[in-house]
Order: C-alpha cells, then structure tokens, then sequence
C-alpha cells in the first residue's frame, strides 16, 4: 500500500528554518519539505552560522519522518545561456545535506517566444543538476520537476523523462473541485510516470482554484480524499498559505 503523506511547498524556507517550533503546526501526514531560498540566504548558508543553522533544521526534520529538499525556483535554468547558474545553487549540498532537490522551472513561466525551448530544456536542466551534485556530494540526491498538469497530455513526455533519467514530476492541478482534478487520470501519462500531485491552498487565487476559503481542516480532508482515489502523494502550494488558512 502506497504510503500516505503530503508534502509543502515553503517559498520563505528561511523562516521556516530559523522557527523549528513550526514544524508542530504541520500535518502529522507531512513527510517532505520544499524549501526555497533568496539570494541573501544562500549567502547565508554559505556561513558557518547558515549551515549549523541548516543542519539543525534538517536533523529536526527527519526525526520527525520529514525530508527537506532544496527547492528551486528559477524558470531561466531550462535555457541553455542560464543552465550552467545551477551550480549557484547546489553548491550548498557541499556542505548542507539537504534530502533532494525540486526544479520548479515551469514552462508557462517563461516569455512565450522562448516557450518551445522548455522540452529539450527541462532534460538538460535535469542532467545538469545531477552532474552539479556529483561535484559536491558523494551522496545520490533525488530530482525532480514541478510542472504544469497540461504537460501530462503530451506523449513525448515520457521520451523526455527518460532522456533525463526519469526524475519524479509534480504535476500541478489547482481546482478546488476533487471531480475537476481527477480528469489528471484521464491524460496518457498519467500513472506512467513517478508523479505526485500539487494542490494549492493560496490566499491569492479564486476559491475555483484554492481550498484556502474552506480553511485546514476541510482541506486536509480534501487531500486526504484525493490521495485515496489518485494512489499518488500530495503537495501543497504552500505552506505559508496554510499556516494563514483558518481551521
């Protein structure tokens, strides 16, 4: 039986490690943590300070069955001129020994003249990443992709999955419909590949798309209803959304 477990997207992951007492707030079905970082923060986990402080926050953690993985957040690395910044990034794992890594490069985020280099960039942003890490780590460090949900639909994907190793998809569905989001079931690669679901509670989006206005409760229920029908883990966008959530 799949393992049932959510996961959070944490885009102020700075917080998040310098509030350990937090990681009390998050569902006891929480097993990974996302965490994203600014410019002044690698900086600062560059620091003998930043990485007690990262190390600390990581062994806390997983004692309690949580990974945390470095989340990156730059659509600009599929691009062949910008691929080689990913080193910028995981250069921290020389040091820190975070759990994984997730590249949240997204094709809709890019300007739409530069959109059909997504395919070929997302596998080479992957083979990248994977090279970068072997040059700071000895460990084996898992990777993955968040994408848009419509990539699901196209059938090359699994070509391109292979070509870049088969990293594991997150695929994103922000209705707050559970029947809207079970059409992912319908789309031809869905269940072929290493995929988890992402789901959003952001105060920012419409209740159409976000479960923030039902509050935790009803939306952990939600989930939880999604995870036994999908048979996939569920993550959620995110974690700074939740905390502001009501019960």
């Amino acid at each position: 039986m799949l393992e049932k477990y959510l996961g959070f997207y944490v885009w102020q992951g700075m917080a998040l490690m310098k509030n350990t007492a937090l990681l009390k707030e998050l569902p006891a079905v929480t097993k990974r943590l996302f965490l994203s970082f600014t410019a002044a923060d690698y900086r600062f986990l560059a620091t003998s300070n930043g990485v007690r402080m990262a190390k600390s926050f990581i062994s806390k953690a997983n004692m309690r069955g949580i990974r945390v993985e470095l989340l990156i957040g730059e659509p600009t690395l599929v691009l062949p001129l910008y691929q080689n910044n990913i080193q910028s990034y995981v250069k921290v794992f020389e040091r820190i020994p975070f759990d994984g890594v997730q590249l949240d490069c997204e094709r809709d985020q890019l300007p739409a003249y530069q959109q059909d280099n997504w395919d070929t960039g997302i596998v080479e942003l992957v083979k990248a990443t994977r090279y970068q890490l072997g040059r700071f780590t000895d460990r084996v460090i898992p990777v993955g992709i968040t994408v848009h949900h419509r990539e699901l639909t196209f059938v090359d994907l699994q070509v391109y999955l292979h070509n870049a190793g088969y990293p594991e998809v997150i695929a994103m569905y922000y209705a707050s419909n559970p029947e809207t989001v079970m059409n992912i079931t319908k789309y031809p690669n869905w269940g072929n590949v290493k995929a988890s679901l992402a789901v959003s509670i952001e105060s920012a989006l419409s209740p159409e798309e976000s479960t923030f206005q039902r509050g935790r409760i009803e939306s952990l229920e939600q989930w939880n209803q999604l995870h036994s029908r999908l048979r996939c883990p569920i993550v959620v966008q995110s974690f700074e959304d939740y905390m502001k959530a009501e019960l």
